[in-house]
């Protein structure tokens, strides 16, 4: 039953937001489970007292501003890393990466998104685990959108990231799974983010 719950709070983690915490806040008496060995499942042994760190780095490629310009868009990806504390109760933390983008039009560098300022709060897209997909290793985060009646019409769903090219190249990948959570006379709302997969480069 717990890994369920902790499962739900994943797929739905905009309603489920943890709190950043800074090291001096994480006990030194916690298990340590590095971020690698959660793949594809939340299940972790103990189930309690545990801290998923990123104890061998393997976020440290991800970290940094990635950019592409794809369809007179301009894309900005701005990868960071934090700890959370993502079940008070059970005293779990979990080292996750969070990203904010700025999105221009490339004809007039016009702000069409920009969430480079967001709060851990309203951060739009926010790290999980590993999953092994079709095309490899990806690590999953959770994106709901910056407006919220358009995050109850599918502003939202699952990213995927997967590092290419000697760590200098990024895979993104919006799910094409995106739930309605109220009554939408318009439809789908349009999706802000590429709804194809896209290379981004680092800077």
């Amino acid at each position: 039953m717990k890994n369920i719950l902790i499962t739900l709070c994943l797929i739905i983690s905009f309603s489920c937001k943890s709190q950043i915490v800074s090291n001096y806040q994480i006990p030194n008496t916690l298990d340590i489970i590095p971020v690698e060995q959660i793949v594809d499942e939340f299940i972790i042994n103990p189930e309690e007292n545990v801290h998923i760190k990123d104890v061998n780095h393997i976020f440290d490629n991800y970290i940094g501003n990635w950019t592409a310009s794809i369809n007179a868009k301009d894309y900005t990806f701005i990868i960071t890393k934090e700890t959370i504390l993502f079940d008070a109760y059970d005293n779990i933390y979990l080292d996750v990466l969070l990203i904010r983008y700025l999105i221009l039009d490339s004809n007039n560098l016009a702000i069409i998104e920009d969430s480079t300022d967001s709060s851990y709060e309203s951060v739009p897209i926010e790290g999980s685990i590993f999953r092994n997909l079709s095309n490899g290793l990806n690590y999953e985060l959770h994106y709901t959108g910056m407006q919220e009646d358009k995050v109850a019409c599918g502003q939202n769903g699952n990213v995927y990231i997967k590092l290419t090219n000697n760590n200098t190249q990024l895979y993104f990948n919006l799910s094409d799974d995106h739930n309605m959570y109220d009554e939408c006379p318009n439809g789908l709302a349009e999706q802000v983010l590429p709804i194809n997969r896209i290379l981004l480069t680092k800077q």
